[in-house]
C-alpha cells in the first residue's frame, strides 16, 4: 500500500514539473474543460429541479391531475379542469385513489387590514392543503363541520401574514373581508408552501358535497389532483377515470355530451412540456463536449508528437506504456477536477442570469439550485472531456510499433497523424456548423416572434383588472353601470386617451374558449364548436386598435335590454362562413341567441408566440359574470405608469372597495410571453458561440503545428522566389478545404436537426432559413483567421536562417 502510494505522490509529482512547463496547453485544456462542464451544470440543474428531483410533496410521484377533454379535441392542449360536479362524482366512484381535491384560484378583494388590496386566493376542498403538506404555523386548518357549512373561514399564508398584517400573532380569529364578506381567519400556514401549479396567499372552503352548492356549477371549471393508492399505476388510474367519465357522460348528456377524460402525473403536467427543450438543449451540450473532446486531442496529440523524443528516452530507461498511461491519466483526471471546479463556479453565475431570461422561470422551473448531485455530474462530465482527450493520442502512440527518437531531428508527425488531425478539425467544423445552425434559426425565431404583428398596437396601453363580486353587484346591470361609470371618469383624465375593458387579464396561460352552435354548420355529434372568447366593452377596438374590417363594433347602445350581438374575428369568419359574409349571421352560445354585427382583424393578445383562432366577442354589457373579470384597458399618450396613481384614485372615488390588481403594461406583457423562446434562443446561441470558439482554436492548433512542421518547405519556397500571398494561401486553402469537408457533412446532419426540431419547437419556421447562411460565413470567417494567423507567423521567418537550419 505504501509502495502504490509512494508511485502516486511521483507520478503527481511529475505531472505538476510537465504542467508548470508547459502551462499554455494546462491552461487551453482547463479553460475549454470549465466552459463545457459551465454550459452543462447549467442546463443540469434546471433539470434537476423540474424532471429528477422529488416534487415537494408528500408521496409526490402518486399525485395525478384529472383533466376533461372537450368534444372533437384530441390535443392535450385542449385539456381543461374538471366542473364542479365531475369532482363529486369521481370522489364517489373512484377506488384506486386515496383522495381527490380540488382548487378554484380567483383574485380577491382584501379588506379589514388597511386600504383594500386584491390578493391571490383560492376556494379548496377539505384535504387539500394536506394532500400537498402544509403545515400550520399558527391556527388550525378548518374542521369538516365547518366545511359542511360552507363556513366563512380563512387560512392565510406566511408570507401574507407577514407582509399584510405585519407578522401580528393576533390575526388568528380576526375578522377580514374578502368581496367584501366577512370572514374569520383561523390558520397561517407555514413559511415555505407555494405550489407551483396554483398561485394563491389565501385558502377558503370550497364545498362539494353534490357539485351543485358551487357557484355556476356548471361553468366553474376546478384543477383537480388525485393521489393514488399505492402501486396504482397511471395507465390503471387512467382506465378507472375515463370508465367513470363515461357513466358521468351516460347521467348528464345535457352538459357533458361528447366529453372525456384523462390523468396525468403532476410531474409531466408542469413540467412535461420543457422536456422536449431540455432534451435538445441537453443534446447541444452533448455536440459542444464532443467538440471540446476532439479539440483537445488535437492540441494533446499534436503535443505528444513534439515529445516523441522524451517518450522514446522513457521507454528506452524502462519505463513502461502503463506508465506513461497513467501519467496521463492523472494529468487528465487533475485538469478534469479544476476544469470542473471553475465550470460549476462559471454556472453559479450563469443560472441566474439564464432565469432572467424568463420572468416567470423561477415559478415555472421551480427552485433552480445547483446541489451535490448536480456537482457530482459535472464532475463526471469534466472528467470525461478531459480523460477522454488525452487518452486518444497516448493510446495511438501505444499503437507505434518504433518511435523517432534521434536527438539530431525534431519529431514530426506521419501522414496518418496528419489525416487523423484533420479529421478531427473536420469533426469539430461539421459539429459547430450544427450548433451554430440551430442556434440562428432559434434565435431568428424569437426575432420573427417579437417583430411580427400582434394585430394590434400595445405600445402605451395600460391594463387593470376590476373583480366585481356578486355581494354588491348581484346582476348584470348592476355590473355593467359601474363597469360603465369607472370607463366614462377614466376617459377624462388628462393624457386618457381611450379606455374599455375585455376579459383577457392579460397574464401567461391564461385564456378563455367557449363552445358555440353556429347556424347551419352543426357537427356531427351536435355538440356544437370551441373558439376563443371574449367580453368587450364600447370601445375596445378603437382602444386596442384592432380594425374592424366588416360592419360594426361593440357600441354603447349593445346593453341588457337590446338584442344581444357579437363580433367575430377573420379567422372565424373565413372558416365558419368561406366566401360568405358573416355579418347577419346567428350563433348561439349558453343557451341564448346572438347576432354576428362585426368582423374584426386576428389578434395574438394572448401571447406573441400564440397562433391567433377563431374568436367571439360579446358586449360586457350584454353578458357578464361576477366570476369573469373585467381587465381595464387604458391608451395614453405619454407612458402608462404614469397614469396609474390617478386611474386608481379615480376607480376608488367610485367604489373605495375595489382594488386594480394586475397592473401592468400590455407592451411588457407581449415581451413576457416570449420568455420560454428567449431562453431556449439565447441558450442555444450561446453553446453555438462556445463551440465556434472551440472549433477556431482546433483550427488554430492544428494549422499552427502544420506550419511549424513545414517551415523548411515554407523557407525553401521562398528562397527560390514564390510570391508570399501564394505561400500563405497554400497553408490557409488546405486548413479551409478541411474546414470545408466537415461543414458539408455538417450541413446535411443540419437538415436532419431542423426538421426533427420543428416537433418540439412548434414555432420553428422554414421561413428562418436565411439565417443558415450567416452562421456558414460566421464558421468560414473564423476558419480563415484561424488558419491565416499562424500561417503569417510562418512567413515572417527569415528563409535563410531556415535554410541554414
Amino acid at each position: 500500500m505504501a509502495r502504490y502510494l509512494d508511485a502516486v505522490v511521483l507520478d503527481a509529482t511529475q505531472v505538476v514539473r510537465r504542467l508548470r512547463r508547459r502551462w499554455t496547453g494546462a491552461l487551453a485544456v482547463l479553460v475549454t474543460v470549465a466552459l463545457v462542464v459551465g454550459a452543462g451544470t447549467s442546463l443540469l440543474a434546471v433539470v434537476s429541479a423540474t424532471l429528477v428531483r422529488p416534487l415537494p410533496y408528500p408521496d409526490g410521484d402518486r399525485l395525478f391531475v384529472i383533466q376533461t377533454q372537450p368534444p372533437g379535441t384530441s390535443s392535450r392542449a385542449d385539456r381543461g379542469p374538471l366542473h364542479a360536479i365531475d369532482i363529486a362524482r369521481f370522489r364517489r366512484e373512484l377506488t384506486t385513489v386515496e383522495a381527490v381535491e380540488g382548487a378554484w384560484a380567483r383574485d380577491r378583494a382584501l379588506g379589514g387590514a388597511g386600504e383594500p388590496v386584491s390578493v391571490e386566493a383560492a376556494q379548496v376542498t377539505p384535504g387539500f392543503l394536506t394532500l400537498l403538506g402544509a403545515r400550520i404555523a399558527a391556527g388550525r386548518f378548518w374542521t369538516d363541520a365547518e366545511d359542511d357549512a360552507d363556513a366563512r373561514v380563512a387560512v392565510i399564508s406566511h408570507g401574507l401574514w407577514q407582509r399584510q398584517f405585519g407578522g401580528d400573532p393576533g390575526v388568528v380569529g380576526r375578522t377580514i373581508r374578502l368581496d367584501r364578506e366577512a370572514y374569520q381567519v383561523i390558520g397561517v400556514l407555514a413559511a415555505g408552501f407555494r405550489p407551483s401549479f396554483i398561485v394563491s396567499e389565501l385558502w377558503t372552503p370550497l364545498h362539494l358535497a353534490d357539485g351543485a352548492n358551487t357557484p355556476n356549477p356548471r361553468n366553474t371549471y376546478i384543477p383537480t389532483i388525485a393521489r393514488a393508492q399505492p402501486g396504482i399505476s397511471e395507465a390503471v388510474l387512467r382506465d378507472e377515470v375515463q370508465a367513470a367519465m363515461r357513466r358521468i357522460v351516460a347521467d348528464l348528456p345535457a352538459t357533458h355530451n361528447g366529453w372525456s377524460a384523462d390523468v396525468l402525473s403532476l410531474r409531466e403536467q408542469e413540467y412535461g412540456d420543457h422536456g422536449r427543450a431540455f432534451a435538445m438543449l441537453g443534446a447541444a451540450i452533448g455536440v459542444l463536449a464532443l467538440i471540446a473532446i476532439a479539440n483537445l486531442a488535437n492540441l494533446r496529440l499534436a503535443r505528444a508528437i513534439a515529445e516523441r523524443n522524451e517518450i522514446g528516452m522513457r521507454l528506452a530507461l524502462g519505463a513502461s506504456w502503463l506508465h506513461l498511461v497513467r501519467l496521463q491519466l492523472v494529468e487528465d483526471v487533475l485538469l478534469g477536477a479544476i476544469g470542473a471546479g471553475l465550470g460549476v463556479a462559471l454556472a453559479f453565475i450563469s443560472v441566474p442570469l439564464l432565469m432572467g431570461l424568463d420572468p416567470n422561470a423561477s415559478r415555472t422551473l421551480g427552485q433552480i439550485s445547483i446541489d451535490w448531485a448536480v456537482v457530482g455530474a459535472a464532475a463526471a462530465l469534466a472528467l470525461a472531456v478531459s480523460v477522454t482527450s488525452g487518452l486518444v493520442p497516448v493510446m495511438r502512440e501505444a499503437r507505434r510499433q518504433s518511435l523517432t527518437g534521434s536527438s539530431g531531428r525534431r519529431a514530426v508527425g506521419s501522414r496518418r497523424d496528419t489525416r487523423f488531425r484533420r479529421l478531427l478539425v473536420a469533426a469539430e467544423a461539421g459539429l459547430a456548423l450544427v450548433l451554430l445552425v440551430v442556434g440562428a434559426l432559434m434565435l431568428a425565431t424569437v426575432s420573427r416572434l417579437s417583430e411580427r404583428g400582434l394585430g394590434f398596437d400595445a405600445a402605451n396601453v395600460l391594463a387593470a383588472q376590476m373583480r366585481l363580486p356578486e355581494s354588491a353587484y348581484p346582476n348584470t346591470r348592476a355590473r355593467a353601470r359601474v363597469v360603465a361609470d369607472v370607463l366614462e371618469a377614466v376617459r377624462a383624465l388628462p393624457g386618457v386617451v381611450a379606455a374599455s375593458t375585455t376579459q383577457n387579464p392579460f397574464r401567461r396561460g391564461i385564456f378563455f374558449v367557449t363552445q358555440v352552435e353556429i347556424e347551419g354548420r352543426r357537427t356531427p355529434d351536435g355538440a356544437g364548436h370551441f373558439v376563443q372568447f371574449r367580453r368587450a366593452s364600447d370601445g375596445y377596438f378603437e382602444t386596442m386598435r384592432i380594425p374592424v374590417l366588416d360592419g360594426r363594433a361593440i357600441s354603447a347602445r349593445d346593453t341588457v335590454d337590446s338584442p344581444q350581438v357579437a363580433i367575430v374575428s377573420q379567422s372565424m369568419a373565413e372558416r365558419f362562413w368561406p366566401g360568405e359574409r358573416a355579418v347577419g349571421r346567428r350563433i348561439t352560445r349558453a343557451g341564448s341567441t346572438l347576432e354576428v354585427v362585426g368582423v374584426v382583424g386576428d389578434v395574438r393578445d394572448v401571447g406573441a408566440a400564440q397562433p391567433p383562432g377563431p374568436t367571439v366577442y360579446v358586449a360586457y354589457a350584454q353578458n357578464n359574470a361576477a366570476i369573469a373579470v373585467a381587465t381595464m384597458v387604458v391608451r395614453t399618450a405619454g407612458p402608462p405608469a404614469d397614469a396609474v396613481a390617478a386611474i386608481r384614485a379615480k376607480v376608488l372615488e367610485i367604489d373605495p372597495d375595489l382594488p386594480l390588481e394586475g397592473v401592468g403594461e400590455v407592451a411588457e406583457f407581449m415581451t413576457i410571453t416570449l420568455g420560454p423562446d428567449r431562453f431556449r434562443g439565447t441558450l442555444l446561441g450561446v453553446i453555438a458561440g462556445l463551440g465556434l470558439l472551440l472549433a477556431a482554436v482546433g483550427i488554430y492548433g492544428v494549422t499552427a503545428c502544420a506550419v511549424e512542421e513545414r517551415t523548411r518547405e515554407i523557407g525553401v519556397r521562398l528562397a527560390l522566389g514564390a510570391n508570399a500571398r501564394g505561400v500563405w494561401w497554400l497553408v490557409v486553402a488546405q486548413a479551409v478545404r478541411t474546414v470545408a469537408f466537415g461543414a458539408a457533412a455538417g450541413a446535411a446532419a443540419s437538415a436532419a436537426v431542423v426538421f426533427a426540431l420543428r416537433t418540439a419547437v412548434p414555432n420553428l419556421d422554414w421561413a428562418d432559413a436565411w439565417s443558415v447562411a450567416p452562421a456558414a460565413a460566421v464558421l468560414a470567417v473564423a476558419a480563415c483567421v484561424a488558419a491565416g494567423i499562424p500561417a503569417a507567423f510562418a512567413l515572417r521567418a527569415d528563409p535563410t536562417v531556415v535554410l541554414r537550419q
